[in-house]
C-alpha cells in the first residue's frame, strides 16, 4: 500500500513500460489494448496497409499522414479515422520515398469516400504535398481555408498551407487531445502496431 502506481508496475506486475513516464498510464493501455484486432485485409507495399473496415457509403473519413525520407530508420505513417463511429478502419506503416507516399495516400483517400487528408507538412512531408496537389487529389486539408475555397494554383504558397507542422509549440496540444480522447474512450484503435508504438512512448522531461 506505500507503493506508487509506478512501482506496482514495475515491482509486481513486472511491467516497465507502465512504470516509466509512459504517455498513456496502464488503464488507458489496456483500453487501447481491448480494441485491437487483425485486419480483414492487408495490401501495398510490403502489405503495409492494414485494413479493419471498408468504406460506408453515408460516412466521412479523416486520415492523419506522418512523412519519413523512405530509406531510414523512421517509418511513414498513416491512420484512417472514422469521423462517424471514431474508430481506426486502416492504417500503414513502411518505408515509401515521400512521392510515392503521396500516391498510396491518394489511392487509400479513395477508397474512403475521398477522405479529407491531412499530412504534416515538416521536412519531406512538403515533397508529399506538392505530389498531392500534382496529381490532383481533391479534399485536402488547409491551414488557411482561402486557399481551397479559392482553388489556387499550385504555387508554394499554397502548398505550405497543405496539411499541419508538427514543432514545440504544438506538439504538446497535440498528444494532450490525443491522451484525452482516449481517456474518454471517443476512439477505437485497432492496430496492434500502433498500441506497440503508445506501449513504448514515454514523456522526456513531460514535454
Amino acid at each position: 500500500k506505500n507503493m506508487s502506481r509506478k512501482q506496482i508496475a514495475q515491482e509486481l506486475l513486472c511491467d516497465f513500460a507502465a512504470s516509466g513516464d509512459t504517455f498513456l498510464n496502464s488503464v488507458e493501455l489496456d483500453y487501447v489494448m481491448s480494441t485491437t484486432q487483425t485486419p480483414i485485409e492487408k495490401w501495398g507495399p510490403d502489405a503495409g496497409v492494414w485494413v479493419w473496415k471498408y468504406a460506408l457509403q453515408d460516412h466521412r473519413y479523416i486520415i492523419a499522414a506522418d512523412v519519413a525520407r523512405g530509406d531510414s530508420a523512421d517509418f511513414s505513417t498513416c491512420h484512417v479515422i472514422d469521423s462517424n463511429s471514431g474508430e481506426q478502419v486502416c492504417e500503414f506503416k513502411g518505408k515509401i520515398p515521400p512521392d510515392q507516399f503521396a500516391i498510396l495516400l491518394s489511392e487509400i483517400g479513395s477508397r474512403y469516400n475521398k477522405a479529407l487528408l491531412c499530412p504534416e507538412n515538416n521536412g519531406y512531408g512538403y515533397a508529399v504535398c506538392m505530389k498531392l496537389k500534382e496529381i490532383g487529389y481533391q479534399n485536402l486539408y488547409y491551414k488557411d481555408k482561402k486557399y481551397q475555397l479559392l482553388g489556387a494554383a499550385a504555387g508554394s504558397e499554397e502548398i505550405a498551407n497543405i496539411g499541419f507542422t508538427t514543432g514545440p509549440s504544438n506538439r504538446t496540444k497535440i498528444l494532450t487531445k490525443l491522451e484525452e480522447v482516449i481517456r474518454n474512450k471517443q476512439i477505437k484503435l485497432k492496430s496492434t502496431r500502433t498500441y506497440d508504438e503508445l506501449k513504448t512512448f514515454t514523456w522526456v522531461g513531460q514535454t
